[in-house]
């Protein structure tokens, strides 16, 4: 693409296309338009090897669609008027008939998948790497609104088939609950009968216990059930959860009653409920006491520690403690994670800062002006206290 091409398509245009993109792929005739683009110096000869190195028709067509999405301003444009040029004036109506929205994709909702469907996907986990068909799928995620290609990217950063599928499992885990639905409609279109048949037969617990945990990790966990009911999920906690998911450390810090633990205790809790084994501690000496006893599940154990190093003020005996093991925590964190919370100011203390874990990388400060509540987020949590107010009124 020619140097001077630096910005994408207006969010209305990505919009238009995306939320076609099934019907593009099926019905664009590109070879015909392309040249256009050369022309008005939107493309270059290399934009076009990029899309005759595709196989099929409906995969040139897509990266012709990706490359017009990032071809500037005037792209669109281009586009349409070469469409009525070429006789395709039916598609132009359909994509100035498409409804467009504030906001594309739709925000993951706040309480993600609903336990019961993102059961039916973890318990079937093994079975859906190896037979779901993800190319034939995301692209509903994308027309629904649900997914743009930011998420396909990251399937295809994936190396194997097997690695791909189990990367659009994850992002689908994620997403809002209509995803769900999105699925499971897309595989009813490609007659996918054996795995609608195995999801909809898959058993619901209630109960996310697993033999790893005490009866005292239990009552925690069960308390922490209970609260979670007024925790509304946000921004912030999901990129907490995007930061525990590709790391094993993170420290979530903040001032007393910023939502700190309830954050913490929350993105646990999602991991219990896909089959992860979680650990309340209150001291490190506790994490090596399970590691040594072997009662935990490697590459499958999330632990949380609150105030690691003082509650209301610095201790120097808990901050001791923690230097004492930080070469074993080392070993520890190479098979499993490690949620923690602090106080903001004692986190930022030079004292604690001597400590190898802290790390621009692994603290998240929910004070921060870019990750405090937005209004949207004050009106979900207000709407939900109300409700939980009014339901308990009506009890």
């Amino acid at each position: 693409m020619p140097k001077h091409i630096t910005c994408p398509l207006s969010s209305e245009e990505c919009q238009r296309l995306q939320r076609n993109l099934i019907f593009l792929k099926e019905h664009l005739e590109q070879d015909e338009i392309r040249d256009i683009f050369v022309d008005e110096g939107l493309w270059d000869i290399c934009d076009l090897e990029k899309i005759d190195s595709e196989n099929t028709s409906n995969e040139k067509n897509e990266m012709f669609l990706r490359l017009l999405l990032k071809s500037g301003p005037t792209a669109y444009k281009v586009f349409t008027a070469a469409l009525q040029k070429t006789g395709s004036s039916y598609i132009v109506e359909r994509l100035e008939n498409t409804s467009v929205t504030e906001n594309f994709p739709e925000s993951p909702d706040i309480n993600g998948l609903s336990d019961a469907n993102a059961q039916r996907l973890t318990n079937n986990w093994i079975f859906l790497k190896e037979n779901i068909e993800q190319n034939e799928l995301r692209d509903h995620l994308i027309v629904e609104a649900i997914w743009d290609f930011s998420n396909i990217d990251k399937i295809d950063s994936a190396k194997t088939s097997e690695e791909k599928n189990e990367k659009f499992l994850n992002l689908l885990l994620k997403s809002c609950p209509r995803a769900y639905e999105v699925f499971i409609a897309a595989l009813k279109k490609k007659k996918s009968t054996h795995i609608l048949e195995r999801l909809e037969n898959t058993p619901i617990s209630n109960d996310f216990s697993n033999p790893f945990e005490n009866v005292l990790d239990r009552d925690i966990l069960e308390n922490w059930q209970q609260e979670d009911v007024l925790f509304v999920p946000t921004k912030s906690s999901r990129n907490v959860e995007n930061m525990i998911e590709s790391q094993n450390l993170v420290i979530v810090a903040g001032h007393s009653g910023s939502g700190k633990s309830a954050m913490t205790q929350h993105i646990a809790l999602k991991y219990r409920r896909k089959g992860w084994v979680v650990k309340p501690v209150d001291k490190v000496e506790e994490i090596k006491k399970v590691y040594a006893s072997g009662k935990f599940q490697p590459n499958k154990t999330i632990f949380v520690l609150h105030d690691p190093i003082g509650k209301e003020s610095y201790n120097e005996i808990l901050y001791t403690s923690w230097k004492q093991y930080e070469q074993t925590l080392e070993v520890f964190l190479q098979k499993v994670k490690l949620l923690l919370t602090s106080r903001t100011w004692i986190i930022s203390d030079k004292r604690a800062k001597r400590l190898d874990f802290v790390s621009k990388e692994n603290v998240f400060i929910i004070d921060d002006e870019e990750n405090k509540l937005n209004d949207e987020e004050k009106r979900q949590i207000f709407k939900k206290y109300i409700s939980i107010a009014e339901d308990q009124k009506e009890n």
